[in-house]
């Protein structure tokens, strides 16, 4: 076999191997290229907030996203920047649209309640007729509860407009979700759904939660049991009394049949 059948054999193998490698090839060059071109840079971001333009709070953070290239800006670096600016940000939706814009929609988290540390929680009457009492020294640091049972703000100042739940200091609580806060969130659309009116509740050590209703009495809660039942003998009890008639001091509704104590 002379030289030059060598050479045009081995181009031939060369040529075979390469061909396969083209489409790739093609795609990486036009990555660099779609990376590279000004006619994808973001220049028009469009956001809304609650269905309404969002307000100029947001100005800082959209602005860092001008001028990106809307290839290489992806949707998770958005959605983690608006949290991280705004932890009370929920179901944030982030749209690109060729060639160069940018549409963010977003609601707001609406708390549902705060929660306090609470330096030795105490319910007195919880196994005896004397009278009930719940006591506690409230601590300056009160944590944000959604409807869904999420931790998602921390504040060192109460929110007069909101529920409290006290709950001792011992017990760690932290942002995010955890059985406890899910718990409480589910007890408190339970209350409002019934149009129970309450004023605190609180967590105890000894796994029972404490509601200290508007009539002032105490209704004293089994977190395992499901609370529709227990907050509909609640609700049922409350509104039978009639005007002029003695309050109970506890409503205990752990058993089959509700305790009453006057």
């Amino acid at each position: 076999m002379t030289a030059r059948k060598i050479r045009r054999r081995f181009q031939r193998l060369r040529l075979r191997f390469l061909w396969p490698l083209l489409p790739a090839a093609l795609l990486i060059g036009l990555a660099i290229l779609l990376s590279r071109s000004q006619v994808f840079k973001l220049k028009k971001i469009t956001c809304r907030l609650d269905n309404h333009l969002c307000s100029l709070e947001f100005e800082p953070i959209l602005v860092s996203f001008h001028q990106q290239n809307i290839f290489k800006l992806s949707r998770q670096q958005v959605i983690a920047a608006l949290r991280e600016h705004d932890p009370t940000l929920t179901e944030i939706k982030v749209k690109k649209t060729l060639p160069a814009s940018l549409n963010i929609s977003m609601k707001r988290r609406l708390p549902i309640a705060q929660l306090a540390q609470v330096a030795d929680l105490q319910f007195q009457g919880l196994v005896s007729s004397q009278s009930a009492t719940l006591s506690g020294q409230v601590k300056d640091q009160f944590f944000q509860l959604d409807k869904t049972g999420d931790i998602y703000s921390v504040s060192g100042q109460s929110n007069p407009r909101l529920i409290t739940i006290w709950y001792p200091d011992d017990l760690n609580l932290s942002l995010g979700r955890s059985d406890i806060t899910q718990t409480l969130a589910n007890l408190i659309n339970a209350l409002q759904a019934y149009y129970v009116s309450f004023e605190t509740l609180a967590w105890l050590k000894e796994k029972i939660i404490i509601i200290k209703t508007t009539f002032g009495s105490y209704a004293i809660i089994d977190p395992d049991k499901p609370h529709n039942s227990q907050v509909a003998s609640l609700q049922y009890i409350l509104s039978g009394i009639k005007i002029g008639e003695r309050t109970p001091t506890k409503i205990d509704l752990r058993f089959d049949k509700p305790v009453l104590t006057y």
